[in-house]
Formats: structure tokens, sequence, C-alpha cells
């Protein structure tokens, strides 16, 4: 609480205007007095003049005395609030004028105690968060430089601001070397057998979009170091956005050398497998089929069934055994499209005619829309067929007795739209992100169809980007599923 003075003693206006109004009536009493002399001829102009100097001169000492007194305290009052400073607070009454200027030396004395009370516990308050800081940065820098993963830190205008010595170990750079260079030239990507440009590369898509990239680990994502090495990474870029700003973003890539490798040995392994097994299963066929078209053989019909299933389960592998050696031919760039112009309404037409003889024993129809005018894109009938084939047998498989398959073309501002929707069984929603993964089938295909490979999806995902198309999925549990197919004009 701030303390006054109970009541002033005077007041610093008052003693002005007093001190002028006794300078004024002295000034006229002498002035009367000196002009009745000089009329009476008492004392002559000369003396008078002589007389008025001096007084003038008293009265100007008079006043400077005066005045410094007034305004020492305003002066005293001025040198100590100059001197407050944080750390320095002291501050003691000296002003006794019992004026104005002692009530002002008494609110300066309260508000100097109060802020160095409010300084104190800042001080503390600040020095606890500073080491709660100090910590904090100290676990993440300990965490950064731990870790095997390699982190750039990069801002808005892609200059690294930011790199662990994972980064810098793992793109072959000396420490702090990369700070400060772009995050593109820094981290060129190459994926697919092919260097990803400057517009498609993850970090410049992540400040364009503010939102969050991850490399599929199938495009096979590969870092190009300086000596010409290249290290496979996953890599995901996540935004740094505040509010609505974005401030840059961060790039955390992984070495995957040893499961790429991995992975390769795993394909050439299912390729050399599936190679090896084609000869005798191709032989089981033939010996099948001409059991069943030899003449004169009597056989009952529990034998007949027993053959058949036998024919069955052949051509299931033999199914099986081409799409895993589309899959490792795909993997291996070891299929190159022949693009050719090809008009897209007979080719789905041909499409629908055959999905509607495999639905003729379940009673499921099968439409086909289109706008009637030719629409001819550029790419290789023989791979589309292969990807429509499989979205339409999953759309067959999986639709319910009665259902409807309907296949639509459109033309879009890119090229040419192909939508197959059912009304089947659908995809649980947490499921459909792992939909073209190879070998992933969701858990309820499993009451409907027992004997799917988990690779449709996959090796269609695979064909349409080879195409420089894409496919997309969108699917409600029990409602149904609809595939969108994407196909440019000319293609890549």
């Amino acid at each position: 609480m701030i303390v006054r003075p109970a009541v002033l003693k005077t007041s610093l206006l008052k003693r002005v205007v007093f001190l002028s109004l006794y300078l004024a009536i002295a000034s006229s009493i002498f002035t009367a007095f000196a002009a009745s002399r000089v009329s009476g001829g008492t004392i002559d102009e000369q003396t008078l003049a002589v007389v008025n100097l001096f007084l003038l001169g008293a009265a100007t000492v008079l006043s400077i005395v005066i005045a410094k007194r007034f305004t020492q305290g305003l002066s005293d009052l001025s040198t100590k609030v100059m001197e407050l400073a944080p750390g320095h607070w002291d501050f003691s009454r000296t002003v006794k004028s019992g004026d104005e200027v002692e009530l002002l030396d008494t609110v300066v004395a309260d508000l100097t105690m109060r802020l160095r009370d409010t300084f104190g516990s800042m001080e503390e308050e600040i020095s606890v968060r500073t080491a709660e800081l100090r910590k904090q940065s100290a676990q993440d820098r300990a965490i950064l430089d731990t870790i095997e993963h390699g982190v750039l830190l990069f801002d808005a205008a892609e200059n690294i601001t930011e790199a662990n010595p994972a980064a810098e170990r793992l793109l072959l750079s000396k420490s702090g070397s990369l700070k400060g260079k772009n995050v593109v030239a820094m981290l060129p990507l190459r994926a697919r057998q092919r260097m990803l440009t400057r517009e498609h590369h993850p970090a410049v898509r992540c400040l364009k979009r503010r939102q969050r990239f991850h490399q599929r680990p199938e495009s096979h994502p590969c870092i190009v170091r300086e000596d010409g090495t290249l290290l496979p990474i996953l890599l995901v870029v996540s935004p740094l956005i505040e509010k609505t700003r974005c401030h840059g973003g961060i790039a955390v890539f992984q070495d995957v050398t040893e499961e790429r490798q991995l992975d390769y040995m795993k394909s050439e392994f299912i390729s050399l497998a599936s190679h090896q097994l084609r000869t005798p299963l191709s032989s089981i066929l033939w010996y099948i089929e001409l059991l069943t078209d030899v003449k004169g053989v009597k056989m009952t019909g529990e034998q007949r069934s027993y053959i058949k299933e036998m024919h069955t389960s052949a051509e299931r592998m033999s199914g099986l055994i081409d799409d895993l050696l589309q899959v490792s031919r795909l993997e291996g760039e070891g299929i190159r499209p022949t693009k050719k112009p090809v008009d897209l309404q007979p080719f789905l037409t041909s499409i629908a005619e055959d999905a509607r003889e495999q639905t003729k024993a379940k009673g499921i129809s099968v439409l086909f829309h289109a706008s009637g005018k030719p629409m001819k894109v550029h790419t290789d009938a023989t791979l589309l067929s292969i990807v429509m084939q499989n979205v339409v047998s999953n759309a067959v498989k999986y639709s319910k007795s009665g259902g409807s398959i309907e296949i639509s073309l459109k033309k879009s501002s890119k090229g040419a739209k192909i939508a197959v929707s059912d009304t089947g069984i659908g995809i649980p929603k947490r499921e459909q992100q792992h939909l073209f993964q190879k070998l992933f089938r969701a858990k309820n295909v499993y009451k409907v169809d027992a004997t799917g490979s988990g690779l449709g999806l996959y090796i269609s995902k695979m064909v349409m980007e080879t195409l420089g198309g894409g496919i997309e999925l969108k699917s409600v549990e029990n409602k149904g599923t609809v595939v969108t197919v994407r196909l440019p004009v000319k293609g890549k």
C-alpha cells in the first residue's frame, strides 16, 4: 500500500505564486517610492539607476537561490530514479519538503519496493524455467545424437537448420557441413530407378501442401550420395506448422540396406521357385487333361469328381505362380509397357461381357456406362487388361448373390477415369490403408474366399504406376466398394 503524507504542509504551486506576488508587490512599492523621490528632487536619476541595477541583481540572486531550493527535491528524486535497475532497487525517502515532491518521493519508494518483489519472483520463475528448458534441450540433443535415424530440420526456404550426427554419417558429410545448405540438394532421391525432380521431392511437396509425406517401401527410394553410391532408405517428411503458418519441415530417414537386400533375396527366391514349379505343374495339368479326354476309360462319378478337383487345384496353383512371376518382373523392372492407342469403350465392353459370364451362377448384374463417344488413351492394353481383370474379379468374388456391379467410363481433366463399383461385403476402414501391400488380405474376406493370394491389388497398383496412371479404392463395410482407375491420355 502506498504511504502518503496525512496533510501537505504547503504546496509547491502556492510557493511559486506567493513568491511571484511578493516580487510584484516589492517592485511596485519600489517603483512608486523611486518616482516620488525623483520628482521631489531628493535623488537624481543616476543614483536611481545604480540602485535599480543593485536591486535587480539582488532579485536575480534571490530568485536563483529560491528556485534551486524549490527544485532541489525534484533533482534528488530524478537522480535516485535514474539509478533504479534490475538488481539495484535501493530507494530511500530523502525529500522532506512537505509538498508534492515529498508525495512523489513516497510513491516512487513504494513502487520501487513493489518492483523489487515482482522482479524477484520473476527472476526465480525464469531461473526455474530456464533450468527446465536446458534439461529438456539436453535430453532432446542426447536423443538426436543417439538414434540411428537421420534427422534434418529445414526452414520455409528449404535450407537445413539442424542435422543430427546420424544424418551426417549416412550422407557422408562432415560435422556441421549440412547447415545452411538446400535440403533438396543434400537429399537427392531416386525411386524406381529414376531421379526425383525438385517438384516431386517430398520436402518441396511437404512445404507446398503442408502435408506429411511418406515414401512407400515398394517404390524402393534411395539417396544418391556424393560418392555416387546409393543408400536405400525409408523417408518421412512432416511440416512444422504453428497455427496457420508453416515454418519449415523435418525429414527423418532410416537406412534399410539390409531389409532391401533381404527383400531382393526373397523376390529372387520367389522368381526362381515359381519358374521351377511351373514346368512340373504344366506337366500335371497336361496329364490331367489327357486323362479326362481319354476315350474308353471307364471312371465312376466319384473318380471324375476327384480329377475335376485336381484340375481346379492345379489351375489355381498355376494362377498363383503366374501372379508371383508378374510381381517379380514388375519389382525388377522386367516389364516394359508397349503403348499404343486404345479405345476404352470396346475394351471395357469386352471386360463387362467376361464379367457377366462369371456372374451368371450368382445372379449378379453387370452394367457398363459410357458417354457413347470414342475415348482413346495411349497405353498398354495387355497390362491394363490385367488390372481390370483383377479389379472386376474381386468385385465378382466378394459380391453377394443378387447384387450388382457397375463399370463406368468418364473423361477427366487429365485423361480417363474408370470406376468399378459393387454391392459386396466391403472392407473394414482400419484395414483399407494396407490393401495395396503385398500379400495382404482383409480379415472379412476369408469368410467368402479363403484361396486368394493377396497379390491382385498389389500387382494392379504397380502396373498403373508403370503406365503413368493411378488406382484408388473407397469402401464401406457391408455396403460395397468403388475402385477408380485413372489413365493419362498420352501416358508418361
